[in-house]
Protein backbone atom coordinates (compact mmCIF):
# COMPACT_ATOMS: atom_id res chain seq x y z
CA UNK A 1 0.00 0.00 0.00
CA UNK A 2 1.03 3.64 -0.86
CA UNK A 3 -0.38 7.06 -0.08
CA UNK A 4 -0.52 9.74 -2.65
CA UNK A 5 -1.72 13.13 -1.77
CA UNK A 6 -4.47 15.08 -4.00
CA UNK A 7 -1.74 17.94 -4.65
CA UNK A 8 0.94 15.61 -5.58
CA UNK A 9 -1.33 14.05 -8.10
CA UNK A 10 -1.78 17.64 -9.68
CA UNK A 11 1.92 19.18 -9.38
CA UNK A 12 3.89 16.18 -8.52
CA UNK A 13 5.09 17.77 -5.12
CA UNK A 14 3.35 17.32 -2.10
CA UNK A 15 5.09 19.67 0.01
CA UNK A 16 7.91 22.43 0.35
CA UNK A 17 10.82 23.13 2.98
CA UNK A 18 12.87 26.70 2.91
CA UNK A 19 16.55 26.42 4.52
CA UNK A 20 16.79 30.36 5.43
CA UNK A 21 19.47 32.53 6.09
CA UNK A 22 19.48 36.20 6.88
CA UNK A 23 21.82 38.62 5.48
CA UNK A 24 24.72 38.46 7.87
CA UNK A 25 24.76 34.81 7.92
CA UNK A 26 22.77 33.10 10.42
CA UNK A 27 20.28 30.18 9.74
CA UNK A 28 16.52 30.83 10.92
CA UNK A 29 15.11 27.74 12.20
CA UNK A 30 12.09 26.91 13.93
CA UNK A 31 11.60 25.41 17.27
CA UNK A 32 9.41 22.31 17.18
CA UNK A 33 7.53 19.94 19.31
CA UNK A 34 7.26 16.77 17.45
CA UNK A 35 4.23 13.99 18.83
CA UNK A 36 5.50 10.60 17.44
CA UNK A 37 9.55 10.99 19.36
CA UNK A 38 7.40 13.14 22.39
CA UNK A 39 10.76 15.65 22.35
CA UNK A 40 11.19 19.18 20.40
CA UNK A 41 13.12 19.55 17.33
CA UNK A 42 15.18 22.34 15.26
CA UNK A 43 14.02 22.37 11.78
CA UNK A 44 13.25 24.26 8.68
CA UNK A 45 9.77 25.60 7.60
CA UNK A 46 8.12 23.45 5.65
CA UNK A 47 4.59 22.57 4.58
CA UNK A 48 2.30 21.41 2.22
CA UNK A 49 2.81 22.97 -1.40
CA UNK A 50 -1.14 24.46 -1.71
CA UNK A 51 -2.87 24.08 -5.03
CA UNK A 52 -3.08 27.05 -7.02
CA UNK A 53 0.93 28.36 -6.25
CA UNK A 54 3.79 27.80 -7.55
CA UNK A 55 6.36 25.84 -5.28
CA UNK A 56 8.67 29.19 -4.62
CA UNK A 57 4.58 30.88 -3.53
CA UNK A 58 4.44 27.82 -1.47
CA UNK A 59 7.59 27.66 0.26
CA UNK A 60 8.20 31.49 0.47
CA UNK A 61 4.25 31.46 2.25
CA UNK A 62 5.62 28.90 4.34
CA UNK A 63 8.62 30.77 5.36
CA UNK A 64 6.85 33.81 6.21
CA UNK A 65 3.55 31.47 8.43
CA UNK A 66 6.13 29.71 10.43
CA UNK A 67 8.87 32.90 11.08
CA UNK A 68 7.64 36.04 9.73
CA UNK A 69 10.45 36.44 7.65
CA UNK A 70 10.56 37.84 3.79
CA UNK A 71 12.99 36.50 0.70
CA UNK A 72 15.43 39.13 -0.11
CA UNK A 73 16.29 37.43 -3.39
CA UNK A 74 15.70 34.53 -5.31
CA UNK A 75 15.26 31.09 -3.91
CA UNK A 76 17.57 28.80 -4.43
CA UNK A 77 16.90 25.02 -5.36
CA UNK A 78 17.92 21.97 -3.31
CA UNK A 79 16.15 19.78 -5.05
CA UNK A 80 13.32 16.63 -3.75
CA UNK A 81 13.20 14.57 -1.01
CA UNK A 82 11.30 11.97 -0.17
CA UNK A 83 10.94 11.26 3.06
CA UNK A 84 9.19 7.76 3.29
CA UNK A 85 10.27 5.73 0.03
CA UNK A 86 8.50 2.50 1.91
CA UNK A 87 5.23 3.79 2.38
CA UNK A 88 4.40 7.58 0.67
CA UNK A 89 4.91 8.30 -2.89
CA UNK A 90 5.44 11.76 -1.30
CA UNK A 91 8.22 13.85 -3.43
CA UNK A 92 9.23 17.42 -1.38
CA UNK A 93 11.07 20.10 -2.60
CA UNK A 94 13.68 22.19 -0.74
CA UNK A 95 14.82 25.52 -1.30
CA UNK A 96 17.76 27.81 0.16
CA UNK A 97 17.07 31.72 0.63
CA UNK A 98 18.58 34.66 1.93
CA UNK A 99 15.67 35.98 4.32
CA UNK A 100 15.02 39.38 6.04
CA UNK A 101 13.41 38.45 9.77
CA UNK A 102 10.94 41.62 9.88
CA UNK A 103 6.99 41.00 11.78
CA UNK A 104 5.95 37.40 13.76
CA UNK A 105 5.07 34.03 12.33
CA UNK A 106 1.28 33.82 11.90
CA UNK A 107 1.44 30.22 12.10
CA UNK A 108 0.23 29.27 16.06
CA UNK A 109 -0.43 25.58 15.74
CA UNK A 110 1.77 22.25 15.12
CA UNK A 111 3.76 22.73 18.07
CA UNK A 112 5.43 25.33 17.13
CA UNK A 113 7.75 27.91 19.58
CA UNK A 114 9.18 30.50 17.69
CA UNK A 115 12.83 30.76 15.90
CA UNK A 116 16.16 29.49 16.55
CA UNK A 117 19.11 32.03 14.87
CA UNK A 118 22.10 29.64 14.27
CA UNK A 119 25.74 30.72 13.10
CA UNK A 120 27.22 28.59 10.22
CA UNK A 121 29.42 27.23 12.97
CA UNK A 122 26.45 26.04 15.30
CA UNK A 123 24.44 24.46 12.43
CA UNK A 124 27.40 22.47 11.15
CA UNK A 125 27.83 21.06 15.28
CA UNK A 126 24.14 20.79 15.67
CA UNK A 127 23.89 18.56 12.45
CA UNK A 128 26.69 16.65 12.86
CA UNK A 129 25.88 15.74 16.76
CA UNK A 130 22.19 15.90 16.32
CA UNK A 131 21.29 18.37 18.78
CA UNK A 132 21.21 21.92 19.72
CA UNK A 133 21.45 23.60 23.36
CA UNK A 134 19.61 26.37 23.05
CA UNK A 135 20.89 29.70 26.10
CA UNK A 136 18.41 28.42 28.54
CA UNK A 137 19.67 25.26 28.50
CA UNK A 138 17.15 23.08 26.91
CA UNK A 139 18.47 20.62 24.13
CA UNK A 140 16.81 20.27 20.86
CA UNK A 141 16.79 17.31 18.31
CA UNK A 142 18.26 18.16 14.84
CA UNK A 143 18.04 14.47 13.39
CA UNK A 144 15.39 15.77 11.02
CA UNK A 145 16.05 14.28 7.74
CA UNK A 146 13.99 17.48 5.80
CA UNK A 147 17.03 20.04 7.59
CA UNK A 148 19.80 17.02 7.41
CA UNK A 149 19.03 17.06 3.58
CA UNK A 150 18.72 20.83 3.57
CA UNK A 151 22.09 21.45 4.99
CA UNK A 152 24.07 18.95 2.91
CA UNK A 153 22.59 20.10 0.01
CA UNK A 154 23.08 23.58 0.18
CA UNK A 155 26.49 22.87 1.68
CA UNK A 156 27.37 20.80 -1.65
CA UNK A 157 26.10 23.24 -4.21
CA UNK A 158 28.12 25.96 -2.43
CA UNK A 159 24.98 28.23 -1.03
CA UNK A 160 26.30 27.62 2.74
Amino acid sequence: MRVITRTELKTGHSGVGILPQTEDGKFVLIRQFRHAPRTWILTIPMGMHEEGLILEESAAKELQEETGAQIVGKLQSLGNIVPDQGYLKEKDVLFHAIVKLQGKATEETEGLDGIELLTRLQLRSAVKTGYYIDQNGKEFYTTDSYLQIAVLRAHLLGYI
